[in-house]
């Protein structure tokens, strides 16, 4: 914790970590570096049962640590929030790094939230460079992508609107910051991505079969059940994936002709070129080809969540 001369603000990190650290002394050193001399800050981290170093770095950073029971991310979420003293959280996961754009404008955003109790803001976070395959033909594309929430790896709220909406849904395994955000939304509260408050996420998957997994973890909230199902496009998106591989196999195995099988990576191959033209526009065409495939292996991923959701409900 720190304090200056003049507390304008007073502010609380809440962050879960989990065996962090190869990223946690750089997160906290950035919000040491980047939050302003006039606000009053706190810096919360829950342990959700690290086995490495990371509880050692916070506290060495300064950081005040809690030991959370292994449930959700969620619940670490609120587990950190019970014992923040600022009347503004930031959640951040502890992966992620502010940056010098993001103290140069936080000082508008808490003022904001100072007027608008009822608001959740925050940003999508961006990758660490704008090269490697799965950054330039996805994650630095999802950047222009309207979310109608706001990512719980930096979401910034009130103590306020939190304790009227009751936290996160502690239950949720993935898809706490939607359900967060529809909560708030509810309650009457506006939700703000405000881009300049750039964030770095360190912890992007740089291989395929990472972002695969990824995504297979993430689509698990969308099939608990079938009101999740009915409300997610991307379960239905990975749905049809399902049932266009099982038609082809069934197809070719009736005729006796596994050749109709090349018209699965066919037809999901244009399937997934019209979507990213839906989600991304036609511009720049030196994209399409490329965020086409890794849009297949995102359906691929979202589809296996599917599959686990019957094999290991």
């Amino acid at each position: 914790m720190t304090e200056s001369n003049s507390t304008n603000f007073k502010l609380s990190y809440i962050i879960p970590a989990l065996n962090e650290e190869n990223c946690i002394r750089k997160t906290l050193f950035s919000i040491n570096e980047f939050t302003p001399d006039n606000v009053y800050y706190q810096v919360i981290l829950v342990d959700n049962g690290s086995t490495d170093n990371t509880i050692n770095i916070a506290k060495k950073s300064g950081a005040k640590v809690k030991s959370c029971p292994q449930k959700t991310i969620a619940y670490a979420r609120n587990f950190g929030a019970k014992d923040a003293t600022g009347d503004i959280f930031v959640f951040l996961d502890a992966d992620i790094l502010l940056t010098e754009e993001w103290a140069s404008e936080i000082n508008n955003t808490l003022a904001c939230l100072s007027e608008q109790r009822l608001m959740v803001t925050g940003s999508r976070v961006l990758p660490v460079d704008n090269i490697t395959l799965l950054n330039k033909y996805w994650f630095y594309r999802m950047l222009s992508y309207e979310a109608p929430y706001i990512n719980s790896a930096h979401l910034i709220t009130t103590k306020e609107l939190f304790v009227k909406i009751e936290g996160f849904t502690a239950e949720l395994k993935t898809a706490e910051d939607y359900d967060f955000c529809m909560k708030a939304k509810k309650a009457g509260a506006e939700l703000v991505n405000n881009p300049s408050l750039p964030v770095i996420h360190l912890g992007y998957p740089t291989k395929i079969p990472a972002f695969m997994k990824r995504e297979r973890w993430h689509g698990r909230q969308d099939f608990v059940s079938i009101q999740s199902f009915m409300e997610s496009k991307i379960a239905w998106l990975a749905t049809i994936n399902i049932v266009s591989f099982i038609f082809y196999v069934l197809l070719s195995i009736g005729l006796s002709n596994y050749a109709i099988l090349l018209l699965y990576p066919l037809t999901m191959g244009g399937f997934s070129a019209l979507l990213t033209v839906y989600k991304f526009g036609m511009r720049p065409l030196s994209l399409l080809l490329g965020t086409s495939l890794l849009f297949y292996f995102y359906l691929c991923g979202r589809s296996m969540a599917l599959i686990d959701r019957f094999v290991k409900p």
